[in-house]
């Protein structure tokens, strides 16, 4: 399932930050105690589906990051809502399924046996399409839960 967009099902509630480091689109964002944006930073931890997506209303797309000190679009989704989100790279492969968690890099990993998972709120999403091999970071549509 190609795209070209991060949010690919719903609308959640739109807001912008300045960055605190690089942010891709598709990654899982946090807000820092100086109100930036910044990559979700806690391996299983609870996050809420607050997504970086792309500026294409200035022609950037799904591979254009946000530099640090840079406005950041995000949108924060609800249950149900589907997204182009990245995958960590070295994260065991995802089926189709299977919960999704923090990687504690703004990415996600499929939640496995003894991960540092808090019950079932630390789960993001669900995937909705394999991947087989994680060797590099790659997009994964998911649903929100």
């Amino acid at each position: 399932m190609a795209s070209r967009k991060v949010i690919l099902k719903g609308t959640g509630v739109r807001n912008e930050n300045d960055a605190a480091g690089v942010i891709t689109p598709g990654d899982l964002l946090s807000i820092d105690s100086n109100g930036a944006v910044i990559r979700h930073a806690s391996d299983g931890g609870n996050a809420p589906a607050t997504f970086a997506v792309e500026e294409d209303f200035l022609g950037r797309g799904m591979a254009d990051d946000y530099a640090s000190g840079e406005r950041v679009q995000h949108e924060t989704l609800h249950a149900g809502q589907q997204v182009n989100a990245l995958v960590a790279a070295s994260a065991t492969a995802i089926s189709i399924g299977d919960e999704l968690t923090s990687n504690g890099d703004g990415k996600l990993r499929a939640v496995t046996a003894g991960s540092p998972t808090i019950g079932d709120e630390a789960v993001v999403a669900r995937a909705l399409i394999a991947v087989a091999s994680v060797a590099s970071i790659q997009r994964v549509v998911a649903e929100i839960v």
